[in-house]
């Protein structure tokens, strides 16, 4: 139907991932910032964050100005911790604190990078992940200079 709320949200985060892979995250067009600002609304004012709304906010974490990330960045943070012991959500989890890490380091907030980091050091210490451990202490070592 034209009115499918989870298919609308699918075409939506499409459209900003198409957008954002041929012109690059610095400035997005008015259409796409409509978009990004209305899948963002229906998350923010949720008390609870489901898989897609998580799949959707990593979607569009690149698409935020860095100022606006520092507003939300604890809300994220808290949300993603009530998903600490759900297996079948940690990668999820971990690919939005990288995500997340790599937008304060590419920004030079290295504070901040490095708080990441150390969140999510832990889940891929349990995971063994080691790909993302590796990633993690390069991200701190560059952070502590």
């Amino acid at each position: 139907t034209h009115h499918d709320l989870p298919i609308e949200e699918i075409r939506d985060m499409l459209e900003v991932v198409i957008y954002i892979r041929q012109h690059g995250t610095g400035e997005l067009s008015d259409h796409v910032e409509q978009v990004v600002k209305k899948l963002w609304r229906k998350i923010e004012k949720q008390d609870t964050w489901y898989e897609n709304d998580l799949k959707i906010l990593n979607t569009i974490l690149f698409s935020f100005p860095i100022e606006y990330l520092h507003l939300i960045t604890g809300k994220i943070l808290q949300r993603l911790e009530v998903y600490k012991n759900y297996q079948h959500l940690y990668e999820l989890r971990m690919t939005i604190l990288l995500n997340l890490s790599t937008l304060y380091l590419h920004n030079q907030d290295k504070n901040m990078c490095q708080q990441i980091c150390y969140t999510l050091l832990e889940d891929a210490k349990n995971k063994k992940s080691y790909d993302r451990l590796a990633i993690c202490y390069v991200r701190i070592g560059i952070c502590r200079d």
